[in-house]
């Protein structure tokens, strides 16, 4: 995964709109780091995603209201590891996924369970907190 590389998604998490939503992302590199972004797949099948070094993050809603207009801009490192991290909410039941990022200097950890579709997550850091959704 090479710095500057773009990626567009479209969401469909908005209750306020009847469409999906366009978010586009590109995740950039620091000059001078050496931290490789990669995706690879462990012996045991784990996969895993690595962003270590991302200088930006930014999207935007369709819907542009008051008092903002939605933009968001993220920096920090995305880890995520578990046997189908891109499909983990149709996986097995009993399935986790484990993640630690730092979003603007946040350190997020913790691990997420799939039991028959309903996920729950556990925080790790920066508090412990359980949730199920």
């Amino acid at each position: 995964i090479q710095g500057g590389s773009g990626f567009n998604v479209l969401i469909n998490d908005n209750p306020n709109v009847p469409f999906a939503e366009p978010i586009s992302f590109v995740v950039n590199s620091t000059p001078g780091n050496t931290n490789n972004a990669t995706y690879r797949v462990r012996l045991g099948k784990n996969q895993v995603l690595s962003l270590p070094n991302i200088t930006g993050i930014e999207g935007s809603r369709v819907e542009n209201e008051a008092p903002t207009t939605n933009i968001q801009k993220f920096n920090g490192s995305i880890y995520l590891e578990g046997q189908n991290i891109f499909t983990f909410k149709q996986d097995l039941n009993g399935s986790t996924l484990d993640f630690k990022h730092v979003i603007n200097g946040v350190s997020i950890e913790g691990q997420s369970t799939n039991q028959n579709g309903v996920v729950s997550t556990t925080l790790k850091s920066p508090f412990a907190q359980k949730f199920t959704f």
